[in-house]
């Protein structure tokens, strides 16, 4: 009974013990990616303007200007192409008045 399952969690502990040495013994073949200290990632394209700030700057730039062109975009669908799924309702009332 007691001695089994002292076993079963020594056994365990074991096998945990073994993954994590093997984990530290990845090699790192690129400190400038992977560290350890300061990492080194030079970011290029549209993405760089936020990448290279403050990450919570960054991020709350581009949460914003998500937002702005998101808004910008369904504003200029309903104004624009008029918001066809409602204009077909009141054309069909015009047609079909309620009685």
């Amino acid at each position: 009974g007691l001695a089994t399952e002292s076993r079963k969690n020594n056994n365990s502990k074991m096998q945990a013990t073994r993954i994590l040495k093997e984990a530290g013994r990845v090699i790192n073949k690129n400190p400038y990616l992977y560290g350890p200290g300061p990492v080194m990632r030079k970011p290029s394209g549209l993405s760089s303007w936020y990448a290279n700030q403050d990450p919570v700057t960054g991020f709350s730039w581009a949460a914003a200007h998500g937002i702005v062109i998101s808004l910008a975009g369904g504003l200029a669908y309903k104004y624009l192409v008029l918001d066809p799924e409602i204009k077909a309702i009141e054309d069909y009332y015009v047609e079909n008045p309620p009685k």
